[in-house]
């Protein structure tokens, strides 16, 4: 049976079982996606904070994609975990050290999420990456 998005559900149940054991040997990848399985809803049920958690693992040992995802939740996820100048920090993050040919992407999400903070806010999460 195919789910909404048309994924097999034989395949979310591999991928769930191969991110779980890449992330549970640290790989920064499989962290990274296993969170998104849950900030989606794939193959398991939905939980914000879970995928947040896992996120803010693989985006503190470097991983780009995940301070970016990060960064999406805390500004524009759930109410009660948005903080808006720590999202904004790791956006900063992840376009400071991504590879080359994914910067220009990645400072459009910076521009995008800029655009819903206030200049305090902006300020502030500079100030924090700035002793990261």
């Amino acid at each position: 049976a195919r789910d909404d998005e048309g994924f097999e559900a034989r395949d979310l149940d591999r991928s769930l079982a191969l991110f779980r054991q890449a992330a549970a040997l640290g790989d920064l990848t499989g962290l990274n996606n296993l969170g998104a399985m849950y900030a989606n809803g794939y193959g398991v049920a939905e939980d914000d904070l879970a995928a947040m958690a896992l996120y803010a693992m693989a985006a503190r040992a470097g991983e780009t994609q995940a301070a970016i995802n990060l960064a999406y939740m805390l500004i524009e996820g759930p109410e009660a975990y948005r903080d808006p100048v720590e999202g904004y920090a790791w956006c900063l993050y992840g376009a400071d050290r991504t590879e080359p040919n994914n910067k220009p992407g990645y400072q459009a999400d910076c521009r995008y999420l800029r655009g819903q903070i206030d200049q305090d806010s902006a300020d502030a999460a500079v100030e924090r990456v700035a002793d990261w």
